[in-house]
């Protein structure tokens, strides 16, 4: 069990010999990193925030939370997710302002960042990916696209890092 900034994670590391069922994309991912994802879930409202922890502890993936953008500039610099799932509306900081300091952090200008967000409006939609997020999703969330985000942007993420190791 991690305890970050009185944030518990429950998802301990799991090896690959206990893979079980998952897709084949994330079977690939899985094999070629060996080790789950760690996803960083930027939330405020508790309720969101336990779902998208349970959902994505299902899809084996390894899970951290944060309440306010304070706490995931801080949780992002000290645990290094994969993935962060973010609300837009925070206490504190926004969750643009939350995306353009972490894209300031030297090792996390291609980390994953997923907005989740009740807003619709299009001119958000457009602010949050001009701060450097990867891909905007709206509450309700469809579960099936979230999945397919997940999996289509750590692949994308693994592919750059390989690419740019073999130079």
């Amino acid at each position: 069990m991690l305890l970050a900034n009185n944030n518990l994670c429950t998802s301990p590391l799991k090896p690959l010999n206990e893979v079980k069922t998952v897709s084949k994309n994330k079977q690939y991912f899985l094999k070629q990193n060996d080790f789950y994802p760690l996803v960083l879930i930027v939330e405020d409202d508790a309720d969101t925030r336990l779902m998208l922890k349970y959902l994505l502890e299902i899809w084996k993936y390894r899970v951290i939370e944060a309440y306010t953008g304070e706490e995931a500039l801080e949780m992002t610099y000290s645990q290094n997710p994969d993935v962060i799932l973010l609300d837009y509306k925070l206490p504190k900081i926004n969750g643009i302002t939350t995306t353009e300091r972490i894209r300031e952090f030297p090792n996390h200008k291609d980390t994953v960042i997923i907005f989740v967000s009740a807003y619709s409006d299009e001119k958000i939609r457009d602010s949050v990916l001009a701060s450097g997020a990867n891909e905007y999703l709206v509450k309700p969330i469809n579960f099936g696209n979230l999945e397919t985000s997940l999996e289509r942007h750590l692949k994308n993420n693994r592919n750059i890092e390989r690419a740019e190791n073999d130079l």
